[in-house]
């Protein structure tokens, strides 16, 4: 992410990612392939080995809402979808 973005937790482990300035969908696509692919790979924890992965719902301002609530329901119900296509995937509010 650029220094200008914005990660939030939201509660347990879901995240709000808040890019500003894009250009379009390609630029938002970018962004998600790049997030999807730090989770790429194993991890060592202790000598253990972890795989994390990710589910991004993607919305964006002002097509899928205009207030913070509709746009975090919106990425919320994209990000269930994208759940269920599997594992390290995003999937763009269709709203």
């Amino acid at each position: 992410l650029r220094e200008s973005d914005t990660v939030a937790r939201l509660g347990g482990d879901e995240f709000a990612f808040l890019i500003e300035n894009v250009r379009d969908r390609e630029d938002v696509t970018n962004v998600a392939e790049k997030i999807l692919a730090t989770f790429a790979g194993a991890i060592l924890i202790d000598e253990i080995e972890v795989q994390i992965t990710g589910s991004l719902g993607v919305c964006v301002y002002p097509d899928n809402g205009k207030d913070t609530e509709s746009l975090l329901k919106k990425a919320d119900g994209a990000m269930y979808r994208a759940k269920e296509v599997g594992q390290n995937w995003y999937y763009f509010c269709d709203e």
